[in-house]
């Protein structure tokens, strides 16, 4: 095994075959000065971090507060290295405010930093929502002079834009930040911008009354986001958008199905018997929320229903409406004729017992590791194709088990269920609401790969609970790094990341076997 391998191993295990001790062994590649930066991360990730001092690697990953002359000693490359830090510490839920340290060295040498750098400075003090005005211009202006997309994103996360301004020209992620940030009197225009994604965002913030335009757009979750918004008006309008919507195959139909109401019993009624689960939840969930009574027949089929969810959020809701014990009872008999893994393990938790030994999440399938990895995939979508380099160098297990779950045809008709404009697009779930899975859990392979626009990454619910669902990046977000697992690049394609939209359907993933024109 190499010195990288061995790295990477202590990162993501704390452990090396062989050694009995890995942080020796890290102490002595650290003195050898052997990949700094990676026998730093790998300390960092295994849980047994270098004290501060003199260097930029250990000033991103080393113990404690780094102090003033820690910074002087460092030299060039302190300033980028304490933001890298800050940004892990964000990532692993850790940090919540901005070293003074940071702040006055950012204020002192703004002017001369590398716009690098400042970007990504840009990234922290928009995520902590902090405004401050040392910000050079030549990091708020794009070449042509108008605001940058940097500096847009700022703006929109701070909340703090003084000035109106033209977006109409301005490219996707530009017009994308623009209708968060603008001031609401300068949204109606970008009602009907081209990109389904400017109007989404404009439709999350423009008053009520003004959405009956979208009710018809020809994006469906626009068209979902206007309706939904109107309906927490009181707007009856939206009523027959989420009719026509909840007929929508995919997440879209799903979403607008648990907006029904009371007044909808002739679709309710037969939801709560679609073929697509997660069509049945939501008609269930709505079906409640309306207060409408469950008969001992349709109390019957929803214990027995074959996705997990549904009976589990009957017994939720019921106990949360005071008849805990009912449900504990209802959970209790359930339990004793489950065999769904997922169902055993949710019912187990609400009445705080444990299954017995054996009761356990399968191993990986013997076919992962046999799996052939290309070096590059194409994800061919309803939209376009995405051509994506794969890192089984970086990600070995994952790589391995997506192109074999690909291979199989897992993702063959499954739809993009979560996409946050200029942040990500999420799929891999067969129920396509971020519930579902392969029935097997992946290790987090966490590596220092940024995660700038085109990474995709694993997305999971902890460490180590990974499984089919993966991410698109649609901007640089640096505060995931060294915490998911990135294992490939978006690198060519005819689809416009920007076009992915919630409900984009996967037409099936294929190996490369050529090199792209």
């Amino acid at each position: 095994m190499d010195i990288s391998d061995a790295l990477a191993t202590i990162a993501r295990t704390g452990s090396l075959p062989g050694c009995e001790d890995p942080a020796g062994f890290l102490a002595e590649a650290w003195k050898a000065g052997v990949e700094r930066a990676a026998v730093a991360w790998a300390a960092w990730s295994s849980g047994n971090p270098f004290p501060v001092g003199p260097s930029v690697e250990l000033l991103e990953f080393g113990s404690g507060e780094p102090s003033s002359l820690d910074v002087e000693q460092a030299g060039e490359g302190a300033a980028e290295a304490l933001l890298f830090r800050l940004l892990h510490s964000m990532a692993a839920g850790e940090q919540s405010t901005l070293p003074a340290l940071v702040d006055s060295i950012l204020e002192r040498d703004a002017a001369s930093l590398p716009l690098e750098t400042l970007e990504l400075a840009l990234q922290v003090y928009g995520r902590l929502g902090i405004s401050r005005d040392f910000w050079p211009p030549a990091l708020k202006s794009d070449s042509s002079g108008r605001p940058s997309v940097r500096w847009l994103r700022y703006l929109s996360e701070t909340h703090c834009v003084s000035e109106s301004f033209d977006p109409s020209g301005m490219a996707s992620l530009a017009r994308i930040y623009a209708a968060r940030a603008l001031p609401e009197r300068d949204l109606g225009p970008l009602l009907s911008d081209t990109l389904w994604a400017v109007r989404y965002e404009a439709a999350a913030r423009v008053a009520p009354e003004s959405l009956g335009r979208l009710l018809d757009d020809e994006v469906d979750c626009v068209a979902l986001r206007a309706a939904s918004r109107m309906r927490e008006a009181g707007l009856d309008e939206c009523r027959n958008a989420l009719r026509r919507l909840s007929a929508v195959p995919g997440p879209v139909g799903s979403s607008a199905a648990a907006l029904l109401g009371r007044e909808d019993l002739d679709l309710l009624a037969p939801l709560l018997s679609d073929a697509d689960g997660a069509r049945r939840l939501s008609a269930l969930q709505a079906w409640m929320d309306a207060g409408l009574d469950v008969p001992p027949e349709m109390e019957q089929r929803i214990l027995a229903d074959p996705y997990w969810l549904v009976p589990v959020v009957y017994l939720e809701t019921t106990a949360g409406r005071g008849d805990s014990a009912r449900a504990c009872d209802l959970a209790r008999s359930r339990l004793a004729t489950a065999d769904d893994r997922d169902l055993r393990e949710t019912l187990a938790s609400f009445l705080g017992v444990e299954l017995p030994e054996g009761s356990v999440r399968p191993e990986l399938p013997e076919g992962v590791f046999a799996a052939d990895v290309p070096a590059g995939i194409t994800i061919r979508l309803d939209i376009g194709d995405l051509r994506v380099t794969l890192w089984p160098g970086t990600a070995p297990v994952t790589c391995a088990a997506f192109t074999w779950l690909a291979a199989s045809g897992f993702y063959d008709g499954i739809r993009f269920h979560r996409v946050i404009p200029g942040f990500v697009a999420q799929a891999g779930c067969p129920q396509g609401n971020g519930y579902g899975g392969p029935g097997f859990l992946l290790p987090n392979e966490r590596s220092t790969a940024r995660f700038t626009r085109g990474v995709i990454g694993m997305a999971d619910a902890g460490l180590d609970t990974g499984g089919s669902q993966f991410f698109i990046m649609l901007d640089d977000h640096d505060r995931l790094d060294c915490r998911y697992t990135a294992f490939g690049e978006v690198t060519g394609g005819t689809a416009d990341l920007d076009e992915i939209r919630i409900g984009t359907r996967i037409l099936g993933i294929v190996p490369d076997t050529a090199e792209e024109p």
